[in-house]
């Protein structure tokens, strides 16, 4: 594949805060590349660089092509008055202007009179038809549809302004944006959020495929898995890449960050040398021995041990759970006339690690604050366990006081008490990656992956034996969701979850709680994500062949009940039976005749058992001719149209 964008030693910097610097790379044609990093790293800012947004502070970018770039920002804007509808019409103009081009061309072509001049444009007809071709072609309404359905997005929605849409709703019309108009280079900043597990796998399967190169920023790691060509990590400004996907990207790093330990212990042991030779050689000042110094400084700046702050996060349940955790018997809830779920019954297991899972808007938080008796059922009822201590993570992290701050957060006095041990507010905060400047800013000008950590830090503060967490990946960089993930892996309690990141499920997961579309319900599955699937893809199988048995045995009814109101035809070998009938009746009329007039010969009892024999016959022949006629009256009505089916 050959590039279509080369960059060369990119920097950019805000204010003394070097974001990165000599970052270079190619982007080839159609490769699918995955930006990984710390947040605060600099993947946002490069896309924005990209998509001429913000401009570097130094380097250079190549386009060795005319390359058309969509961009998907974080957090989508659209202008004053925008409806669904809009936004998409204005992603297709450029696609529409292709083709108003290419038909103002073969109007062109038909006035030309010249064979120069018809060569000329038919040659630009050519190269414009391909540039449609490769934008996507001629359907513009059809993708549309099937986009816009595919993203949930109704027709009732598509002409209200976009203010009064959901977050969900908002980004799924951006992302219908950028789908459509169908760039060289896709850019995606966090594409999969306020997404559900189905719309991202539909996203997946698309990018896959999608005959564009690919750069998409993203935690989702079941995601990277799944579209990446290649991972890039912007690491402390030193940019790595690994071709493959996230599994091999863990991999092919581990092996390089070992390699990289054992160099570092090599030049380690070579300062040791070198320092011994300075400690004990003469204050030398020659050639050789100067050398010799300059080398010391030089091995001293390889054996470098640089230490990465990374969040440290583990937590301990104080008391051991009993034997009845939380028990839910016939619980559902409605806000007025909208039912959220029915009815169903729900028990959270001793050691338990349960996510619970489904499309947006299905009820999953409100289900969370039902089984916690945050929110009282409107049926049914939910026991929650004498020993039950409950630390609680919402979405919206409503947990903060946003007038407070970082240090003044985790409570009054200096001191915090992790298992029963005093420990200073201080140094704990700097194991949630706090210093001490950081830690006396407000709860409110805090990021969302700030504040994520700010709460895990409560919350190891309150030894629960039952986690409570909606959406607990949210904001978080990869090194930080692969701490979390231990740390509730390695955790002695239970922990009820709900989250979109199927990697995380398969990681720690003992149980699935789905919504089931079908019963408005919630259904549990012991295991992780992917057992789950294997389960509803078996299910929906079954479904499917009942479905279609019950289908096919329909259309043999209905064929059935159709033929019966339609006139019976005759088949070929009755018309053929109906056209011989008269000379079979007259046949056996004749047979009869003989035989009656050979009774009344008085010559015939003269022959032993004849008479008997003759009269056996006739009451054959008669048989006979009276099905005969029975027969004959039978066809001549369905010829006449008087039988049904």
């Amino acid at each position: 594949m050959l590039p279509i964008i080369s960059i060369q030693k990119l920097a950019k910097s805000y204010g003394a805060r070097s974001v990165f610097e000599e970052l270079s790379l190619n982007i080839l044609e159609r490769e699918k590349i995955g930006l990984i990093g710390h947040n605060g790293s600099g993947k946002s800012t490069f896309l924005k660089i990209l998509a001429g947004i913000e401009y570097p502070d130094d380097g250079q970018i190549v386009q060795h092509q005319k390359t058309h770039i969509a961009y998907l920002p974080q957090n989508p804007v659209f202008a004053e008055g925008d409806t669904p509808q809009t936004v998409v019409e204005r992603a297709l103009e450029p696609r529409r202007a292709r083709i108003r081009a290419y038909e103002v061309l073969c109007a062109r072509i038909a006035e030309a009179t010249t064979p120069a001049e018809i060569e000329k444009l038919s040659q630009e007809q050519e190269q414009l038809h391909a540039e449609i071709e490769h934008h996507g072609g001629w359907e513009l309404q059809h993708e549309i549809s099937g986009i816009l359905s595919r993203l949930n997005l109704p027709e009732d929605i598509l002409h209200v302004p976009m203010a009064t849409l959901s977050g969900g709703q908002a980004r799924r019309v951006a992302i219908a944006r950028v789908l459509l108009e169908r760039p060289d280079l896709l850019l995606l900043d966090e594409p999969t959020n306020h997404l559900d597990t189905q719309t991202v796998e539909w996203l997946e399967s698309l990018l896959r495929d999608y005959p564009a190169a690919i750069i998409l920023v993203t935690h989702d790691r079941a995601f990277l898995d799944a579209i990446t060509t290649r991972i890039i990590e912007i690491h402390k400004s030193e940019v790595l890449s690994f071709p493959g996907n996230y599994k091999e990207f863990v991999e092919q790093k581990a092996a390089l960050m070992d390699l990289r330990k054992k160099e570092q212990e090599k030049y380690a042991n070579l300062l040791v040398r070198e320092l011994d030779w300075l400690h004990r050689a003469p204050c030398a000042r020659g050639t050789k021995a100067r050398a010799r110094i300059e080398r010391v400084a030089e091995i001293q700046q390889k054996a470098k041990v640089v230490h990465e702050n990374s969040l440290k996060l583990s937590f301990t349940a104080n008391s051991r759970l009993g034997n009845i955790i939380i028990v839910a018997e016939g619980i559902s809830k409605s806000f007025g006339d909208h039912k959220v779920f029915a009815p169903f019954d729900f028990d959270l297991r001793k050691e338990d690690c349960c996510a619970v899972i489904g499309p947006n808007g299905c009820g999953k938080t409100t289900l969370l604050n039902v089984l916690t008796r945050k929110l009282e059922p409107d049926t049914g009822s939910v026991v929650l366990g004498k020993n039950s201590h409950i630390a609680f993570l919402s979405q919206h992290r409503e947990e903060l006081d946003p007038t407070k701050t970082v240090y003044d957060s985790l409570g009054d006095g200096d001191h915090v008490y992790i298992h029963h041990e005093a420990v200073h507010k201080r140094g704990f905060l700097t194991r949630f990656l706090f210093d001490v400047p950081e830690q006396a800013k407000p709860v409110s000008s805090l990021s969302g992956g700030e504040k994520c950590r700010l709460l895990f830090a409560k919350m190891m503060c309150t030894d629960a034996n039952l986690l409570v967490l909606d959406e607990p990946t949210n904001d978080l960089d990869i090194d930080s969701l692969q701490t979390l993930e231990n740390a509730l892996d390695e955790y002695d309690g239970a922990v009820l979850f709900v989250t979109h990141d199927r990697y995380l499920i398969n990681r720690i997961a003992t149980a699935v709680l789905a919504f089931d579309e079908k019963t408005q319900t919630f259904v549990r599955y012991d295991g992780d994500y992917d057992l789950y699937m294997k389960c509803r893809r078996a299910a929906d199988d079954a479904a499917s062949r009942a479905e279609a048995e019950a289908a096919a045995k329909a259309r043999q009814a209905a064929a059935a009940a159709k033929a019966a109101t339609k006139p019976r035809k005759l088949t070929f070998k009755e018309a053929e039976e109906l056209r011989g009938m008269e000379d079979a009746i007259l046949a056996a009329e004749t047979e009869k005749e003989e035989i009656e007039a050979e009774i009344a010969n008085p010559e015939t009892y003269k022959i032993p058992n004849r008479a008997r024999e003759l009269s056996a016959r006739l009451d054959e022949v008669q048989a006979r001719i009276g099905t005969l006629y029975d027969r004959w009256d039978f066809l001549t009505q369905v010829e006449q149209g008087k039988v049904m089916g």
